[in-house]
């Protein structure tokens, strides 16, 4: 006997499969998506935040403006015997103040930062830096009962509070951007592939930590979000939930003018910080890191320069003869990474 649902809330909720989330786990999860700009990156925080919490009512707070909705068509309203319609979804701003601080007020909130680098840059830089995200961080998500999840470009970039508490890191790429993709003339945002990292065992059941062992590729089917997720602002299509379109539903994602602005500012250093540590280099004197930042041609100085790299998370120390060292962070995925076959069932 079928089962009546009381809104097309419930039955979205019903029909809807998770894409990552493991129901009978807790919710404190922090998971983080690498990847290039266009990569996938937001496209997968979003859409897991959407579909694993959002539509079972879930409060979504994030840098991003996230709005989705989706529809129930005729078939599937008539198995659960209600009208049909469209549900509509949107997450709400997050504090950056209030989520630093894990205010009690944020209980039971999901948590999307969209380049979480960029957004936490200037909290990084100021003066209470030794107070930023003090406290446990899985220890306020737990009390909380909330899961995290970020984008960055770079896992070196992650703050290391951040990084050392992530249950599973996932890389994004385009396929259009690979030789085969190339080649094949592909599209972009048609097809990606994630690689997972598990850093905890909460979602294989072994740790990337112990045997150097990552799982994929799996492959994401942007076709199918393009309606998900928006970027472009393409004209709005109408995605119908039954039971052979499930997974499709209207996204848009709209980003953080904050976070746009320091990337067009900052972007060239993370990319010369980000060539050191691809080429093994792990601490440069300031005076050799001015000459190949070339400063003295951007016509910036040395102080507001360095202000700057503590936003980006360089650590420095005292040289010889008054020098300063800087120190570039060396945590990388893919050193010595065996990936592991992987087909998403």
């Amino acid at each position: 006997m079928e089962q009546t649902a009381l809104s097309l809330e419930a039955v979205i909720a019903q029909t809807v499969k998770p894409l990552l989330r493991i129901r009978h786990l807790n919710r404190d999860v922090i998971i983080g998506w690498i990847g290039e700009r266009g990569g996938g990156k937001s496209i997968g925080a979003a859409t897991t935040a959407a579909i694993d919490y959002g539509i079972e009512g879930d409060q979504i707070r994030s840098n991003m403006q996230i709005t989705w909705d989706i529809a129930v068509g005729d078939e599937l309203a008539a198995k659960y015997g209600v009208t049909p319609g469209s549900v509509h979804y949107e997450s709400t701003e997050l504090s950056k103040h209030k989520f630093l601080t894990f205010s009690k007020e944020y209980f039971r909130s999901v948590f999307v930062i969209d380049e979480i680098n960029l957004w936490l840059a200037d909290a990084r830089r100021a003066m209470a830096q030794q107070n930023l995200l003090a406290n446990d961080v899985a220890q306020q998500l737990r009390k909380l009962q909330s899961p995290l999840f970020y984008t960055c470009i770079h896992e070196m970039f992650v703050d290391s509070r951040i990084r050392d508490m992530t249950d599973l890191f996932i890389k994004t790429e385009d396929t259009a951007l690979t030789l085969d993709g190339l080649r094949n003339r592909q599209r972009q945002g048609i097809r990606f592939h994630w690689i997972l990292y598990p850093m905890t065992k909460k979602f294989t059941g072994h740790t990337y930590r112990d045997n150097k062992q990552a799982v994929g590729p799996i492959d994401f089917n942007g076709k199918l979000v393009w309606g998900i997720i928006d970027t472009l602002q393409r004209q709005e299509r109408k995605k119908y939930l039954d039971e052979a379109d499930e997974d499709k539903a209207l996204v848009h994602i709209t980003e953080d003018p904050a976070v746009f602005e320091e990337r067009n500012k900052w972007g060239w250093l993370y990319e010369r910080i980000l060539a050191l540590h691809e080429n093994g280099i792990t601490e440069l004197e300031d005076e050799q890191l001015w000459r190949y930042l070339q400063l003295k041609e951007r016509g910036l100085s040395p102080q507001y320069v360095g202000r700057q790299l503590k936003g980006i998370g360089i650590t420095s120390r005292a040289g010889r003869r008054g020098h300063i060292i800087y120190e570039i962070d060396g945590f990388d995925l893919n050193k010595d990474a065996e990936v592991k076959e992987f087909v998403l069932a």
